[in-house]
């Protein structure tokens, strides 16, 4: 019993990652999640931001189902520019620009 509170724990914690607040509905975001075997760790990388590092992981899901992307919303300043700058990548990035739909974001766009 001692250790219950534990295991309990970690698979709330765990399935809380299939889980995003109401409040992201919108964006119709999936979330992605990559299992390692018990004895192994994550390869954790940093990049920089303002005046601090941020670990991240690659998820190489491009050889698991390159499919699966298929939308870039754009915007929702500049459109030429962005479609253009989304264009280049996917074309740098070998993705069929047939496959992939570019869209315009509907949050209209403030000047501050």
């Amino acid at each position: 019993m001692t250790g219950l509170p534990f295991h309990l724990a970690l698979h709330i914690l765990e399935a809380a990652t299939f889980f995003k607040h109401e409040a992201y509905k919108n964006e119709k975001e999936y979330r992605f999640l990559e299992i390692y075997p018990q004895n192994s760790s994550p390869k954790v990388k940093q990049r920089t931001r303002r005046y601090s590092f941020v670990e991240y992981m690659e998820l190489d899901w491009k050889s698991v189902n390159p499919e699966a992307f298929r939308e870039i919303v754009v915007g929702p300043a500049n459109w030429d520019v962005a479609h253009a700058f989304a264009e280049s990548c996917l074309g740098q990035f070998g993705f069929d620009m047939n496959k992939v739909n570019l869209v315009p974001s509907r949050i209209p766009y403030r000047v501050p």
